[in-house]
């Protein structure tokens, strides 16, 4: 799951689960009905929501952009304690009106909630990508030619270099077979195994010079065969 329905899916996910938690837990410590400590859970969890979506959309943003994507226990942590930090500074104000407490008790519940919603949020964010896979800014470039389980298809435009480069490739080889057309048939004596071989080489020098980028140029339908090409070279 990828794009905007995963973030959906994530951050509602986690607040249900979050509400379902701390609900009793606000009650029991404040001495506070059920109803009354849901309703604090619930604005809670809207404004967790709320920070939920774009804190992940500037996490990924920054993600994208770092050298080595892989979601590493330090970077999980990372992701948990900005995220946590970022929401008891945007909740304290909410705590301390809705409960009738100071300022500083609502810092210090705040507080509370951080820790528990800093472990939470690292065995939700792991859980979650062990069933729904990492999101494709922690993917490889070579994992993000493929969308959903399909090659991703080419921006508009992108055709036109590929097949240009492989008109005039092509183009090359056609000249070429026209000159030795006219040059007359010549005797074999052995030679004719060396030209294919050289038309292999050929070949090989031109499909080597494919790369993550030149791929990403190529039209769809030649994707797969480029890629199945990288691999068997790595």
């Amino acid at each position: 799951m990828q794009g905007p329905a995963r973030k959906i899916v994530q951050a509602v996910l986690y607040e249900a689960i979050a509400v379902a938690v701390l609900s009793p837990a606000i009650a029991m410590v404040y001495d506070n009905g059920l109803a009354h400590a849901g309703a604090l859970s619930l604005m809670l969890s809207a404004s967790a929501l709320a920070w939920n979506v774009v804190y992940n959309y500037l996490f990924e943003f920054w993600e994208r952009r770092q050298p080595n994507r892989a979601r590493t226990l330090g970077r999980r942590l990372l992701h948990s304690a900005g995220f946590e930090g970022g929401l008891v500074l945007l909740l304290v104000p909410l705590v301390a009106w809705w409960l009738q407490i100071s300022w500083w008790a609502a810092l210090v519940t705040d507080l509370g909630l951080f820790v528990f919603f800093f472990f939470y949020a690292l065995v939700f964010q792991w859980a979650f990508d062990r069933v729904f896979d990492v999101p494709v800014s922690a993917q490889g470039e070579l994992a993000q030619l493929f969308v959903g389980g399909r090659l991703d298809e080419p921006e508009a435009g992108d055709d036109a270099p590929a097949e240009a480069a492989d008109h005039e490739h092509t183009q090359g080889w056609q000249e070429s077979a026209g000159e030795q057309g006219d040059e007359g048939e010549q005797p074999d004596n052995g030679q004719g195994d060396v030209e294919d071989d050289v038309v292999d080489a050929d070949d090989e020098v031109f499909h080597e010079a494919y790369s993550l980028r030149d791929i990403k140029r190529l039209p769809l339908q030649r994707r797969a065969d480029a890629i199945t090409l990288l691999l068997s070279r790595a």
